[in-house]
């Protein structure tokens, strides 16, 4: 049997970071993604959420130097959660999106 872990996001690119490593480079960047809905009185709420993303460069991925702040990106990728232990000694988990596919809008 085959499992599913897949993640399909556009939006809007926060802050970035590319990383040289050895002969290739890793992207980490924070995207926002919104979420338009109305209340019960016909305000509009707009809830933003912000997604943690790694995404190196290869095959599918070659244009990570053009990667910025405010860029508009479309990603396909993976959800992967960590634990880690934090400064105070408290275990803690974080998600990030594993980038597989990446393109610019």
């Amino acid at each position: 049997m085959d499992f599913i872990n897949k993640i399909e996001l556009q939006g809007m690119v926060g802050a970035v970071k590319i990383i040289p490593v050895n002969e290739t480079k890793v992207a980490r960047f924070s995207l926002a993604t919104n979420y338009t809905n109305n209340s019960k009185g016909g305000t509009i709420i707009i809830d933003t959420t912000w997604f943690s993303c790694t995404a190196w460069q290869g095959d599918k991925i070659t244009n990570i130097d053009s990667l910025q702040k405010g860029s508009i990106v479309h990603i396909i990728g993976r959800v992967r959660m960590q634990n880690y232990i934090d400064s105070t000694g408290q275990e803690r988990q974080s998600w990030e999106i594993v980038v597989s596919e990446m393109n610019i809008l």
